[in-house]
């Protein structure tokens, strides 16, 4: 249910078990998605042992990478053009089945030994392809899986088993070409999209507002044109994304500088995946109060890059991976969901899909300069050139939030609604007003039940987004009042309003919205529409 921003604020503190086994079923959803990434973590590994086994090419290895990873940056826009368009729950179900078959196929032409090199590239470029659509419907479907105030956490969440899926995800790759061959893990990826499918059915998300208009690539450029705050985010999640491949890139000249060999390579990587979970499940609820917690997050990872790169011996590098994952999901998790609440869910999906790209080509500029730098200067001077770019993001993301703090829902931490950029010209947004007079005698009495009962009762219901109860000033500058009543309570619908009302009068009925405690309120109401779409500027 969707409470006050407010009231979620400083009524609770939401834990990972509360999220998940909320109403919208998110656990179940967790699960499959988890089960669905081991797969795709075994698939990656069995992928790369099948082209190099066929080839004995690093570089055609190389080119099996490009193929599976190349498409969500290329096909971005469209992705999110169909998450926006289509029920992302569905595209997601529709991505899975596709992938299963393709799997499927793969397995049975490489168990029965008919499996040629255009065969498995075409079959990896084909996972590529539906994981960009996969990976954009999903990270927009996870708002309408939690509640406002749980975002963040749910967020958290949903990387948390991509990063435990990175960490055994190879190990149950292992053990099933032992036990089955090359073909095992491929069949075991194909099942775990079926599951996931299966899943996703019994998921209960809410409803996905839908734009009125067919979408447009314009629409999602004017809309972060049109919010200064956004391509900041974009820019920190480049570098918060792009500097985890130090682990990777750097991790086994690291290793062989300390021990003589790379073998702790694979503790290193284990290590950054034990403190993004640990962040994911305990950290996330615990900061939540934290103001401006995004710089401190970065902050945070930039020092477990510097322990990293810089330790006199395995342990401390071990330790510095941890604060490094730590870091990096905290830091990444409180970006997106601050984008996420910067903008309409109209244009979620779309705007989810720039971020994608920004998110995944930081990774690759990263590696790229990163393995120029450690070539030409040695790993430990690449690493802390890394945590320098994560500084000087800190800094900005600490700037912005001075700019922000008077803001809803910016960096500052403060819990209010948050401003939302839309570019419809038919926005699903109406403002319902009451105006009301009381007698003297009962005023406080029912107001202050307004306040504290009424607006949050009438939260929790579909499409009613914010609330609050306003009384006339004596201060009006020359204005005439002659027709205001004293109180004004103003309520913001998003979606269908029908709809909304009718939810209204059946909690009413059902005694889940309670009737004044009082009697004696004499008012008028009325529902306005919007003319365009909501404007905001931010000053600095």
């Amino acid at each position: 249910m969707a409470v006050t921003q407010n009231d979620a604020g400083a009524g609770r503190r939401p834990s990972a078990w509360q999220v998940l086994t909320n109403e919208h079923r998110y656990g179940i959803y967790f699960a499959g998605a988890a089960l669905s990434n081991f797969g795709n973590w075994c698939q990656t590994l069995a992928g790369i042992l099948l082209v190099y086994r066929l080839t004995g090419s690093v570089v055609v290895v190389g080119l099996a990478s490009v193929c599976q990873f190349v498409w969500p940056i290329v096909l971005g826009p469209w992705a999110g053009l169909v998450a926006d368009r289509f029920d992302r729950r569905r595209v997601l179900m529709v991505t899975q089945v596709i992938a299963a078959v393709v799997s499927g196929t793969l397995a049975a032409l490489t168990l029965t030994g008919a499996v040629r090199v255009p065969t498995a590239l075409a079959a990896i470029a084909m996972l590529g392809v539906l994981q960009a659509f996969q990976a954009t419907a999903q990270i927009a479907l996870v708002p309408l899986l939690v509640a406002r105030e749980d975002r963040e956490l749910g967020l958290s969440l949903s990387s948390s088993q991509f990063n435990l899926a990175r960490t055994i995800g190879p190990v149950i790759a292992s053990g099933l070409i032992l036990v089955g061959g090359l073909g095992a893990p491929f069949l075991f990826n194909a099942i775990s999209f079926l599951v996931f499918v299966v899943l996703l059915r019994v998921t209960r998300p809410q409803p996905q507002e839908m734009p009125r208009e067919i979408p447009r690539l314009r629409h999602t450029l004017a809309a972060v044109r049109g919010n200064r705050t956004l391509l900041p985010l974009f820019a920190i999640g480049f570098v918060v994304s792009g500097s985890v491949d130090s682990v990777n890139t750097l991790g086994p000249a690291i290793s062989v500088e300390l021990t003589g060999t790379d073998e702790w390579t694979g503790w290193f990587v284990t290590a950054f995946g034990v403190g993004a979970m640990v962040s994911a499940f305990w950290l996330v609820p615990l900061l939540r109060q934290v103001r401006r917690r995004l710089p401190w997050t970065m902050g945070l990872q930039a020092v477990g890059a510097v322990v990293f790169v810089l330790a006199p011996a395995p342990g401390f590098a071990i330790a510095g991976a941890v604060a490094f994952g730590s870091g990096f999901l905290l830091s990444a998790n409180r970006a997106v969901s601050i984008v996420q609440s910067l903008i309409a869910p109209d244009l979620l999906g779309r705007v989810m899909a720039v971020w994608l790209m920004g998110f995944l080509g930081g990774r690759a500029c990263y590696a790229l300069v990163g393995g120029a730098i450690a070539d030409a200067a040695g790993p430990r001077t690449a690493g802390l050139v890394t945590a320098g770019t994560i500084l000087i993001a800190a800094g900005g993301a600490w700037t912005l939030g001075s700019r922000e703090r008077n803001a809803p829902t910016g960096l500052a931490g403060e819990r209010h609604e948050a401003r939302r950029t839309s570019m419809s010209s038919s926005p699903q947004r109406h403002v319902w007003v009451m105006n009301n007079d009381l007698p003297a005698e009962v005023a406080d009495e029912y107001n202050r039940w307004y306040v504290e009962t009424h607006i949050p009762q009438i939260l929790t219901l579909p499409g009613f987004v914010s609330g609050e109860r306003l009384e006339l000033s004596p201060v009006q500058h020359g204005t005439k009042t002659p027709d205001l009543r004293r109180f004004l309570s103003i309520f913001e619908i998003e979606g269908d309003p029908d709809a909304a009302f009718a939810g209204l009068r059946a909690a009413m009925a059902e005694g889940r919205v309670d009737t004044p405690p009082v009697a004696g309120s004499v008012s008028t109401a009325a529902n306005f529409a919007p003319l365009g779409p909501k404007r905001t500027v931010v000053r600095a």
